[in-house]
């Protein structure tokens, strides 16, 4: 018998498909308690297809705030950046930069969201995505009208490298690569550190990849993540045409399996292989909103639009552990009968004074807050971010064919990474009309595999601006 004591909806729409997948925790184990495949639903009767959706929603038991939407990889935009630490502090605004200089207008600004993949040393690895508003709203509208309201809306590619990680006793600093083919479409994952640390999405002329193609995109990815080829330890494939690549792919990498595999679990018999390839990513972002191991916390569902739940909800569990607190000091009470009526002078006396105690500590707790929060703005006033300076100024003057990849300062020396389709030398002239830097030049150029030009300056920043 299986006892669950959470359970979470995953939901994906994917070229036709309608995706839905229910997982359920127990105390040791995962089971699949349902899965729910259909195809042109597009087609189906608007009210039949809602009457359908909803029962697959409730037979799931999963709670509103477990219900979670995942967006194909291609709809949405990734990008890793590197920057200093020293930002950490006002990170959500460093980050808002960033994003306001990748998108050419306030009109067309995106959703996004952001993970701190790394604090390694001095600089902050972090994974940004961003999403067209009008391409989520339409995800949003579609899976509304259906009667559901996620909570959570994920990229596909983080379902992918859930299920990765689902693995027991998985090494810490493994590298694993996951390919997930389908419907003409190629992608490939990296996992780094127990982390997402690439994605690249490709649209296929022939109906499966060629095995040189494959090779070509896992030097690419080994490079993108600075690793070698004996550094991988296996290679996932999943996707509809997860079968008609496999056994010749072993041919040449031998540590390649289905990773529908990796994931231990009991899955209905219902699920066939082919199935479960198929769902996978489905089946990942259902597993991500329960596991303690989900790489990457993403939510590009904006705050506005998400449900805030009352914390009435937890009255109940409240209750139970008083009660249980209550039966467990229960001896003891019984120990001090003889002196009740002792006792009972003693909590009259108490009783009175509570209202005093309470406004000391309530008085002792506002004296602490006031004195940390005037402790961080003296701090914010002396420090005079510099940083943070730097990087607004740089956003502003950047064209708009060029984003910051990464950015290092280290006292007054400054190297920036840029990704450019313009010319080095006019972002040389650009970069050395800043008030802030001075001795600009370009230290490295070298084109990438979408035929922009990545970048490489050192400047010098100016110690009076």
């Amino acid at each position: 018998m299986f006892v669950a004591f959470k359970a979470s909806l995953g939901i994906e729409f994917r070229a036709g498909e309608l995706l839905m997948v229910g997982i359920k925790k127990g105390l040791k184990q995962w089971l699949v308690s349902g899965f729910k495949i259909i195809p042109n639903y597009h087609q189906v009767n608007k009210s039949d297809l809602r009457r359908e959706v909803q029962r697959f929603a409730r037979s799931s038991g999963a709670a509103r705030e477990q219900i979670v939407l995942g967006v194909p990889r291609e709809q949405a935009v990734i990008r890793m950046i590197e920057l200093p630490r020293e930002v950490e502090e006002n990170l959500n605004q460093v980050i808002k930069f960033q994003v306001e200089n990748l998108t050419p207008s306030e009109e067309v600004a995106p959703y996004y969201d952001y993970s701190v993949l790394s604090r390694q040393g001095a600089f902050l690895q972090i994974l940004l995505v961003m999403i067209k508003k009008e391409v989520l709203d339409s995800h949003l509208a579609m899976i509304h009208e259906l009667g559901v309201q996620p909570n959570i809306v994920q990229l596909s590619t983080v379902g992918l490298s859930n299920l990765a990680l689902s693995r027991p006793n998985m090494v810490a600093d493994a590298i694993n690569l996951l390919f997930n083919i389908g419907e003409k479409k190629l992608e490939l994952v990296g996992i780094k550190h127990r982390q997402l640390w690439y994605s690249k999405h490709l649209n296929l002329t022939d109906d499966v990849p060629s095995g040189e193609l494959m090779m070509g995109e896992i030097d690419a990815a080994l490079s993108s993540m600075r690793l070698e080829d004996g550094q991988v330890e296996k290679i996932w494939f999943s996707g509809k045409d997860a079968e008609a690549i496999l056994p010749d792919f072993r041919v040449r990498l031998e540590d390649s399996d289905y990773l529908i595999k990796n994931f231990k679990a009991h899955l209905p018999k219902a699920l066939s292989p082919l199935m479960a390839n198929n769902l996978v990513s489905t089946i990942g972002l259902a597993l991500g909103v329960l596991s303690k191991k989900a790489p990457v916390t993403l939510n590009l569902l904006p705050k506005e639009k998400r449900i805030h739940y009352s914390k009435i909800s937890y009255v109940p569990s409240v209750i139970l552990g008083l009660a249980i607190i209550v039966l467990a000091l229960a001896p003891t009470a019984l120990r001090y009968q003889k002196d009740k009526r002792i006792l009972s002078r003693l909590d009259a006396a108490i009783k009175t004074m509570e209202p005093e105690i309470a406004e000391i500590r309530k008085l002792r707790k506002e004296n602490e807050n006031a004195e940390k929060k005037v402790g961080t703005l003296e701090e914010l006033v002396a420090r005079n971010d510099l940083h943070l300076d730097l990087l607004k100024d740089l956003t502003v003057r950047i064209p708009d064919n060029t984003y910051i990849t990464t950015f290092r300062l280290q006292k007054i020396d400054l190297q920036l990474g840029l990704s450019s389709t313009g010319a080095a030398t006019a972002l040389v002239k650009t970069l050395s009309e800043s008030p802030y830097l001075k001795d600009v030049e370009v230290t490295s150029e070298y084109p990438d595999a979408q035929g922009r030009k990545n970048i490489q300056i050192k400047a010098k920043v100016k110690k009076e601006s």
